[in-house]
């Protein structure tokens, strides 16, 4: 009976010792010495020559240090959490997602380039923005909660939209996309973009929008150059605009550049401007305050110089000054001779005009001995 007795103690304890389960759970393959000493179960950190960098889950940063129990609660080594909000208290309630390693290392909690981190999200910070405090726009993140805000413009900036003044935007009805006249890049209101290519704004049209906008307003304003500059037109004096009849169309003589030099092409008037006309002489040189009739014959704008001429008035010389002048200038004479009575040939070609023409230019003899009877004589 005892020798019964003693062999179902035995294998009562053998069936203790060889059939309990593994606690670090089924399939667990690593080498107990790995952790564990033969002078106890109990492990010493120190102790461990279990490399976790060989396991699917390197420790880095901060976990290289904490004590294993911190993350394996339970023995079962396998069943450890892995995901950061799993193991770490959400201090963002769930406003910037469970992805913790968007923004945080191992290495700290710690962020020092949140700036950065912004530019990769779907509005990155621009202009004014960058210099603002988080807590200008997400008013819960002193708490470390940063809710979800709109992208556009007007869902921050309604108030300054509705307040403003110069201009009043609600009674001018402007557009709500802040971005069709300011720009995000700016550090202020102030620096506008606005897509003004309906009427695109060049030369001195490179001004303040008050100056056009005078209302206040800045729908429906004509782009007719007449409804902002009817003052210079009315007032103009060289030549006077409104006497001579030149039509209101302001950029056919002018450009946004300036009002001086006009830029009308004459070459459109059937008179084209050459020489001394085109660079030395003045509109109202020509145009006498009316610039729809002046004269396209030489004489009649050079009269007075016909008339003070040497000989010119006496000797009843043609009016048309373009059988011997140029539009270069006076001086230089380009009569063709050979239109006359005495055509020039050999060495009267290079003959000075006044050895021949010693009295005018008008009934100056064609006869050799006219003028060459002294040398007759002395031969």
């Amino acid at each position: 009976m005892r020798h019964l007795s003693l062999t179902i103690i035995i294998w009562f304890i053998a069936s203790y010792v060889y059939g309990q389960t593994n606690p670090h759970g089924d399939g667990f393959k690593v080498d107990c010495a790995q952790c564990h000493t033969s002078q106890n179960w109990k492990v010493n950190t120190a102790d461990i020559l279990f490399n976790h960098d060989n396991t699917s889950y390197r420790l880095t940063g901060q976990h290289k240090v904490i004590n294993c129990r911190a993350c394996h609660m339970a023995l079962v080594f396998k069943d450890a959490r892995r995901n950061c909000n799993e193991c770490h208290t959400d201090m963002h309630n769930s406003t910037l997602g469970k992805d913790c390693e968007r923004c945080h290392t191992t290495n700290s909690w710690i962020i020092e380039n949140i700036t950065q981190l912004h530019q990769q999200t779907r509005f990155p910070l621009l202009g004014a923005h960058r210099l603002l405090l988080c807590t200008d726009c997400h008013k819960s993140a002193f708490q470390f909660q940063y809710e979800p805000l709109g992208v556009n413009c007007i869902d921050c900036h309604k108030n300054d939209f509705q307040n403003a003044t110069s201009p009043n935007h609600v009674a001018g009805r402007y557009s709500s996309d802040c971005l069709e006249c300011h720009n995000a890049n700016s550090n202020s209101w102030r620096a506008g973009i606005v897509n003004h290519d309906f009427f695109p704004l060049t030369g001195g049209h490179a001004i303040d929008c008050g100056l056009c906008h005078t209302t206040g307003k800045f729908t429906k304003l004509s782009t007719e150059c007449n409804s902002c500059h009817n003052k210079q037109f009315l007032a103009s004096q060289l030549p006077k605009h409104v006497e001579a009849g030149i039509p209101v169309k302001c950029e056919t003589c002018h450009s946004t550049t300036g009002w001086k030099p006009s830029t009308f092409n004459h070459l459109s008037t059937g008179y084209e401007l050459k020489g001394a006309h085109h660079s030395l002489v003045q509109c109202s040189d020509c145009h006498k305050g009316n610039l729809t009739g002046a004269a396209q014959t030489c004489i009649g704008c050079h009269q007075s110089q016909y008339d003070t001429a040497p000989l010119h008035k006496a000797q009843a010389y043609s009016t048309d000054c373009a059988l011997c002048h140029t539009q270069n200038n006076w001086v230089e004479s380009n009569f063709n001779h050979a239109i006359s009575r005495f055509p020039l040939t050999g060495a009267h070609i290079t003959v000075q005009c006044a050895l021949c023409h010693t009295n005018g230019y008008v009934g100056t003899p064609t006869s050799c001995t006219s003028c060459h009877m002294p040398a007759y004589t002395s031969s």
